[in-house]
């Protein structure tokens, strides 16, 4: 077996492995999408109903 430098996608590869499955650190978010979302002066939201919204996408 010959060794050789990995190429750029092998490296990617091994770097998103080493990332997303690091024992150290399993609670990692590297996905996360955070976003903004501003209400109007006359809207009002349910923090009940949010927070059952959150809990329905985390889980």
């Amino acid at each position: 077996m010959i060794l050789a430098p990995a190429s750029f996608a092998q490296a990617r590869i091994w770097l998103d492995e080493r990332i997303r499955f690091d024992p150290d650190n399993p609670q990692i978010a590297i996905y996360n999408m955070p976003f903004i979302y501003r209400l109007q002066p006359n809207h009002t939201l349910s923090i009940t109903q949010l927070r059952h919204a959150l809990h329905l996408t985390v889980n």
